[in-house]
């Protein structure tokens, strides 16, 4: 269970707390944010209760049977009546030398480029950074390499991208890194994360590094030679009914039996059989339970 939460800045101070702030209790007593008592049309599944690790009841949101989570978001979505409005200069104000509006295709909290010069976004504002001349060119170099990595990865994302594509731009990112840490060192290294650890990417690029428990490195990540990203394909058939347990609890997160049946291809008398002591049905709500959760 999640909460999407749309948050937008406050011109002022608020002169009471919001009700989203609050809890409040629900009719079969339990603890809710005090949004959702006022607004069920937010909330989209059914309220329920399931048992804890601790062997109490506890509030839980459960997924209305045959309904699309797409569609219920999308609807719950269009009842919010927000506008977004981009930061605007007061008429006449004129913004301090070296900073610039923030630009909405730079990540927050990162450096980029502007005509050659070094500046950093944070939040409305982009400010020119004042480096010396070494701090200067080490940050370059890892906004290249950073925005190399990221091309890679949304490359990796893509699965009808073809290998060749792949291959190309994991050349790209191992000649910059080569000429990069032959003149600057490793990017784990003491100049390097004092010149860019502002950066949001920074930890990614470390992690381009697998480095000995001397702080040496041992190799390159795997990022440089395999397709380390792949996206998620839902199982669509299993053997047993051990594994048809397994993805149910992996895409359910519970024991839901019609679903493993067309997974196995067997009744859900055959998976009951055959997963004697590893499910329980509850006897109080009728519903399976690993012995785990049936235990406790």
């Amino acid at each position: 269970m999640s909460d999407i939460l749309f948050l937008q800045r406050r011109e002022s101070a608020a002169d009471e707390a919001p009700e989203w702030v609050q809890t409040g209790t629900n009719a079969d007593g339990f603890a809710v944010n005090h949004y959702f008592l006022s607004h069920p049309e937010m909330v989209p599944g059914k309220e329920s209760s399931e048992s804890t690790q601790y062997g109490r009841q506890d509030y839980t949101v459960m997924p209305i049977p045959g309904a699309s989570l797409a569609e219920q978001l999308q609807k719950a979505a269009s009842l919010i009546h927000g506008t977004y409005r981009e930061a605007m200069s007061e008429p006449g104000e004129d913004a301090p030398a070296g900073i610039l509006p923030a630009d909405d295709s730079v990540k927050n909290y990162s450096f980029t480029l502007v005509n050659g010069d070094v500046y950093y976004q944070e939040n409305v504002d982009m400010k020119k950074q004042e480096l010396n001349q070494m701090a200067e060119r080490r940050v370059k170099g890892m906004i290249e390499l950073r925005d190399c990595v990221h091309g890679l990865i949304a490359l990796q994302m893509d699965e009808y991208m073809p290998d060749s594509a792949m291959k190309a731009k994991q050349m790209e990112l191992n000649q910059l890194y080569d000429d990069y840490t032959r003149k600057y060192g490793l990017i784990n290294n003491r100049a390097n994360r004092l010149a860019f650890d502002k950066d949001s990417s920074y930890y990614l690029l470390c992690s381009l590094e697998i480095l000995d428990e001397d702080g040496n490195l041992e190799r390159k990540a795997d990022m440089f030679t395999k397709r380390t990203i792949k996206q998620h394909k839902a199982v669509t058939s299993v053997d047993t009914a051990s594994e048809a347990l397994l993805v149910s609890i992996g895409e359910r997160a519970k024991v839901d039996l019609p679903f493993m049946s067309r997974l196995a291809g067997k009744s859900e008398c055959e998976l009951v059989q055959e997963l004697q002591n590893v499910i329980y049905k509850d006897p109080v709500n009728g519903e399976w339970q690993t012995s785990d959760e049936y235990l406790s």
